[in-house]
């Protein structure tokens, strides 16, 4: 929808964006269990990171300069995940990093969430660690979760 959350900051557009009414109103209406948005402001890509994704935290920002895998970043926030290996935050999985790439939620190069089971397309290196650097595990962990957001349209 072409709508401007009010704000001046991309932490504006996610904060003001959960209550809008505007904006919850389309989300009803289409049924969308996260909510996106595009804007001119400041900076590339902000969203909460959800440990247990909750409904009214399911909403990322970027710039309009910043490309798709800001989004895809964002939206790796909003199911669980944080940043890479150097990350000190305990509780979540993360990103994966690697001389040759690194992966959605640690610097974006590769266009893979972490897993174990995931390698490099280019050189074919394992991109995760079991229990350690598993994004797409939390991901999946998260997904009935995320699927139940779905508001039903009548």
């Amino acid at each position: 929808m072409d709508y401007r959350i009010p704000g001046t900051t991309l932490g504006d557009a996610i904060n003001l964006g959960r209550s809008d009414d505007i904006v919850q109103a389309e989300r009803t209406r289409t049924g969308a269990d996260a909510v996106y948005t595009f804007t001119d402001h400041t900076g590339c890509g902000l969203a909460y990171i959800n440990t247990k994704p909750n409904k009214n935290n399911m909403i990322g920002s970027e710039n309009y300069g910043c490309g798709i895998t800001a989004m895809r970043h964002e939206l790796g926030h909003n199911m669980g995940m944080g940043h890479g290996q150097s990350e000190r935050t305990s509780g979540y999985h993360r990103g994966f990093t690697h001389p040759l790439g690194s992966t959605i939620m640690a610097g974006n190069s590769i266009g893979l969430y972490s897993s174990p089971n995931h390698y490099s397309p280019e050189y074919g290196v394992r991109l995760g660690e079991a229990e350690k650097y598993d994004g797409l595990r939390i991901i999946n962990e998260n997904a009935e979760t995320v699927s139940k957001f779905l508001v039903a349209v009548k």
